[in-house]
């Protein structure tokens, strides 16, 4: 079992502090998604109806937290801060 790791001052960091709430929410489904999953951190287009909204992924692209790859999204800087 792998665990999705969440800094206590994600809340107010400036990336993540004006996301909307739905945003947050498919970023924390996403990690744990990925963790469970063991994608490293990438998040497939077929897979994100299953976590949340686009457009709450394009808050998450626009804020630095996700990157827009071919086929789906990958976490900026996953193995900087999650397990591989």
């Amino acid at each position: 079992m792998t665990w999705f790791k969440v800094d206590d001052g994600f809340w107010s960091h400036p990336k993540s502090a004006t996301l909307t709430n739905d945003a947050v929410a498919l970023w924390v489904r996403a990690g744990a998604y990925s963790c469970q999953h063991l994608t490293d951190g990438f998040i497939k287009t077929a897979v994100l109806r299953l976590l949340g909204e686009r457009d709450a992924a394009g808050e998450l692209v626009e804020s630095g937290l996700w990157i827009e790859v071919p086929g789906g999204w990958r976490f900026h800087d996953w193995s900087q801060y999650q397990e591989t």
